[in-house]
């Protein structure tokens, strides 16, 4: 199951820099702006290097890179980004760009061998309506940086998978690494930063791409390194950027320009700084829109131990907003959606909506068997069974549901509605699920 990201952005907002190291933390782009003279300067005059935003955002007053009036209005140090707010694209939200766009839907391959129940294998998957279907994740040789099969057992379903692609319809690519593939704790940590460091070492994963896609039948590649850059995360600092650019530049010309075979990278709003460089060797990317709430708020003195969605319409606008000032085709960009909810153990079962407080994650799941989350299959088996009604809330754009102490934030036809129209007003090309396994299964 996907984990929240541990980075802050407002640290990936100066220029040169990435996600910050290893904190706990989640996707939230912008930390509000204390403006007290409590945390030093990120940017301007006073900081630590001079720093200038990245991606010409605005540089306030106080020293903090950002997008709104409190950024770009009086006081805006205009030597050190920009001081206007950029202009959002507006399409309409009848426009179809998303609605009759790209959806793409990741699989995780794994789940058949670690989830409890509610498995779901490659002929389970609910394909009706997508255009692209990603298998997450295989991984890279620590020693030849070739793409190989994440588990002994994925090849035999990697054919299965791309058996349900279709002439003209539904494409079937395979996705490389993962958040998983650069926590802390695992051996696999520093591959990423290893493989883009040389042209050598670029050249042999490029060179072992084409045949891995062709030997299973897979369309295209995306790329699915969440944290380049931290070196808690095995990054080699600012020089990951222009290496991963290099890798993206390198692999669509050994492709070729004209070739069929895709390209596509998935970006969190921890680092967008990258994004404006890429978009002109991939075909589309990703934009993570959930996880920017959890129970992992308790730990942020901005935030606190107050009930958020985790894919709140509200925190998303904003953060998309560095997309336009980094001068990103909107087309280029698919919108995620998350296909389980976040949720909270309440303080007071008097209060359970909004802002509420809360004294620790949801409960577990019976599959998931992850705190503080639940699949959509597993919400929608708890409203059948205790006969709940969701609400939504349509200023974040989200259900909640509630029953005893326990509250769960998601989205269902409803709040994904709502969601797309906001896509096509914001005229982007398309949306992205994560993930179709937790809303799949036989029968």
């Amino acid at each position: 199951m996907r984990l929240p990201h541990f980075a802050l952005l407002f640290a990936a907002l100066v220029q040169g820099l990435g996600p910050a190291p290893s904190s706990p933390g989640n996707r939230v782009g912008f930390r509000p702006s204390q403006g007290d003279g409590s945390s030093p300067p990120e940017c301007g005059k006073d900081s630590d290097g001079k720093n200038k935003c990245a991606l010409r955002l605005c540089c306030s007053s106080s020293g903090t890179c950002g997008t709104e009036d409190a950024h770009c209005g009086n006081g805006c140090q205009s030597d050190f980004g920009s001081c206007q707010i950029a202009k959002s694209p507006d399409c309409g939200k009848d426009s179809g760009t998303a609605s009759k766009g790209r959806k793409i839907g990741y699989y995780q391959g794994w789940n058949t061998r670690n989830r409890k129940c509610n498995q779901v294998y490659p002929e389970h998957i609910k394909t009706e309506g997508l255009t692209h279907l990603y298998w997450g994740f295989a991984s890279i040789d620590e020693n030849s940086f070739e793409i190989v099969p994440d588990n002994p057992a994925d090849p035999e379903r990697y054919i299965r998978f791309t058996n349900l692609k279709q002439t003209g319809g539904l494409q079937t690519w395979i996705s490389v690494g993962g958040w998983h593939f650069n926590e802390p704790d695992q051996p696999t940590k520093s591959i990423w930063a290893e493989m883009v460091s040389s042209h050598e070492n670029r050249a042999k994963f490029i060179n072992s791409v084409k045949p891995f896609l062709d030997k299973y039948g897979f369309q295209g590649i995306d790329l699915d390194w969440e944290w380049p850059v931290d070196s808690g995360r095995g990054g080699k600092g600012a020089q990951d950027t222009q290496n991963y650019v290099e890798l993206v530049k390198e692999l669509r010309a050994a492709l070729g320009e004209q070739s069929k075979v895709g390209i596509s990278a998935m970006l969190s709003s921890d680092y967008w700084y990258v994004g404006p460089i890429l978009r002109s060797h991939t075909d589309h990317d990703s934009f993570i829109a959930y996880d920017l709430h959890g129970a992992w708020d308790k730990d942020f003195p901005w935030y606190g131990p107050k009930i958020r969605f985790h894919a709140d319409i509200r925190d998303i606008h904003k953060n998309i907003q560095t997309l336009w000032f980094a001068g990103l085709d909107s087309r280029q960009v698919n919108l995620g959606i998350p296909y389980y909810g976040r949720g909270f153990t309440v303080s007071d079962k008097n209060c359970m909506t909004e802002n509420c407080a809360f004294k620790g994650a949801s409960h577990a799941g019976e599959c998931t068997e992850q705190d503080g989350f639940l699949s959509n299959n597993e919400i929608w088996g708890i409203i059948r069974e205790k006969n709940l009604k969701p609400e939504l809330n349509k200023d974040a754009m989200q259900k909640q549901v509630t029953w005893d102490d326990q509250w769960i934030g998601f989205d269902d036809g409803d709040s994904i509605g709502m969601k797309y129209q906001y896509a096509n007003q914001a005229c982007l090309g398309g949306m992205m699920i994560w993930a179709v396994d937790f809303d799949s299964g036989p029968g």
